[in-house]
C-alpha cells in the first residue's frame, strides 16, 4: 500500500475509534444513545427541505449534508459526536440524529443502513422536475452538467435507491415520500412523519435556519424562506424523449420498490 493511502487509513481508524470511544463516554455517564435517520435521496428531491423539517424539533440534531461515508456503525457515532459539538456540548441529549445522503458514493458498504440504531427515509422526485432542476442548480451554482450527465447520474441514484429498499430488513423502521408527497401533500407528509419517527405533532410547515443552510445541501434561496413552498415550475429538461427514457423507466421501478413504506396514501402513481 503506497505511503499517502496507509496514512489515510490509519486516520480514519482513529477517527472510528476516537468517535466510538466518545460516544461510549457519553453512555457511561447516562447519555441515551440517539437513533440515527438517514435521508436516502437524490439530488433535487427535496432532502435538504426534509432535513430541514426534521430539525425544526428540538429533539433532533443534523448538520446539514455531511457529504460523509457512512461504512460501518464507528461512522454512525461519528454523526452523534459532531452534532453534540456543533450544540458547543459534549452531553448534548437527543432523540435522533439525522443526514442526508444523496450519492451512492457516501454509502460504500450498505450493510451499515442495516443497523439497529438506523432509520431510513426514501426520497424520490419524478424525472421531468428533478432533471430540470439539476440542470438549473448545476448552471447558476456549479460547473454546468449536460442532460447526458443529468441522466446519467438520476438512473444510477434511483437505481441505487430501489436496490435498497429492496434489501430493507426492517420495514417497521423505513419510510418513503415523495417531492410532491412534501410539497403538495403537506399535511399527509407531516403527520406521517410524526408517526414514523414517535415524535407527537405533526412537524410544522415553518421550520427554523440554521449556520448550514444555504451552505449545505440546497445552495439556492427558497430553502431560506423557512417554510415549505409550493414547487416551482420548470422548463422541461432540453434532452430528447429517447435521452430521458432510462430516467422515466428507473423511476417508475423504484416508486414500485418503495411504495410498500409510503408515509402518504396515492390512489394513482405520480405524474411523469
Amino acid at each position: 500500500m503506497p505511503y499517502p493511502a496507509a496514512r489515510r487509513t490509519l486516520k480514519h481508524r482513529l477517527i472510528h475509534a476516537a468517535s466510538t470511544a466518545a460516544e461510549t463516554a457519553r453512555s457511561c455517564v447516562g447519555v441515551p444513545r440517539p437513533e440515527v435517520v438517514l435521508i436516502l435521496g437524490h439530488m433535487r428531491s427535496g432532502s435538504t427541505l426534509v432535513f430541514h423539517i426534521l430539525r425544526s424539533d428540538p429533539a433532533i440534531a443534523g448538520l446539514g449534508e455531511r457529504n460523509a461515508a457512512y461504512d460501518s456503525a464507528a461512522d454512525l457515532s461519528r454523526l452523534v459526536i459532531a452534532a453534540a459539538r456543533a450544540r458547543r456540548n459534549p452531553l448534548a441529549r437527543f432523540k435522533y440524529v439525522v443526514d442526508q445522503i444523496n450519492h451512492s458514493r457516501f454509502t460504500p458498504e450498505p450493510e451499515v443502513l442495516h443497523h439497529p440504531r438506523v432509520r431510513l427515509l426514501f426520497l424520490l422526485r419524478e424525472p421531468l422536475g428533478a432533471i430540470a432542476s439539476l440542470l438549473e442548480l448545476t448552471r447558476k451554482h456549479y460547473e454546468p452538467w449536460p442532460v447526458e450527465r443529468a441522466v446519467e447520474y438520476y438512473v444510477e441514484r434511483v437505481s441505487t435507491l430501489a436496490q435498497y429498499a429492496r434489501s430493507v430488513e426492517r420495514p417497521d423502521r423505513t419510510a418513503f415520500l415523495t417531492y410532491q408527497d412534501v410539497t403538495e401533500r403537506s399535511n399527509q407528509s407531516l403527520s406521517g412523519l410524526a408517526a414514523f419517527l414517535g415524535t407527537g405533532s405533526p412537524f410544522p410547515e415553518t421550520y427554523p435556519v440554521h449556520d448550514s443552510t444555504g451552505r449545505r445541501g440546497d445552495p439556492g434561496p427558497v430553502i431560506s424562506g423557512g417554510r415549505i413552498s409550493s414547487p416551482r415550475t420548470h422548463a422541461s429538461p432540453p434532452g430528447s424523449d429517447a435521452q430521458l427514457a432510462p430516467a422515466q423507466q428507473a423511476y417508475e421501478e423504484s416508486l414500485r420498490t418503495l411504495e410498500r413504506f409510503a408515509l402518504v396514501g396515492r390512489q394513482t402513481a405520480e405524474p411523469r
